[in-house]
């Protein structure tokens, strides 16, 4: 039996590639700055179809959409006349599960509902990001205290957890930032 091997880089067509906690959007305008990783030919499509990126923090949310736009139409060559705004920003938590939620706020947030519930039924090849500066923070006297999320808690011990064997400290297997 012959066996193929498909050679793809984030540029090809069919890579999805998601930042979870994108914050100002530094890994998404890298990449895209980047013509070794992301072509001028191909940055057009992965623009308007294959990047996606999703924040929690309002402010952070809008630097980081400005910061793709601008990066966008610099790479382009595009002027002021031909400006075309970005489909990849997302304002959501990125761990909690608003299936219900997202259909009841179609009506008042639009399009963001709808691109939530787009990237997540894509074949996302390629996740990239950071932690965010809470990763580690336990007490509510901690600037910014880590969310709990019971249903991916589950998911974690169900899974992860159980195959895990012999593990010295199994609290650390909760770490959702070790998963990544």
């Amino acid at each position: 039996m012959d066996t193929y091997f498909v050679i793809a880089s984030l540029g090809s067509s069919d890579v999805h590639i998601l930042d979870p906690f994108t914050g100002t959007g530094t890994f998404i305008t890298r990449m895209m700055q980047c013509p070794e990783l992301i072509s001028k030919e191909q940055l057009a499509h992965k623009y308007q179809q294959e990047l996606h990126a999703f924040e929690i923090v309002p402010l952070a949310y809008y630097v980081s959409s400005i910061n793709i736009e601008s990066v966008f139409h610099e790479q382009m060559g595009l002027d002021a006349a031909h400006y075309e705004p970005n489909s990849i920003m997302v304002l959501t938590d990125t761990f909690a599960d608003y299936s219900d939620e997202i259909m009841n706020l179609r009506g008042l947030l639009g399009d963001n509902a709808q691109r939530r519930a787009q990237v997540q039924n894509l074949p996302l090849k390629v996740i990239v990001g950071n932690p965010p500066y809470s990763v580690g923070q336990e007490s509510q006297n901690d600037d910014n205290q880590n969310e709990r999320y019971p249903a991916l808690e589950q998911r974690i011990a169900e899974t992860y957890v159980a195959q895990a064997g012999a593990v010295s400290n199994r609290n650390s297997l909760y770490d959702s930032w070790e998963l990544l």
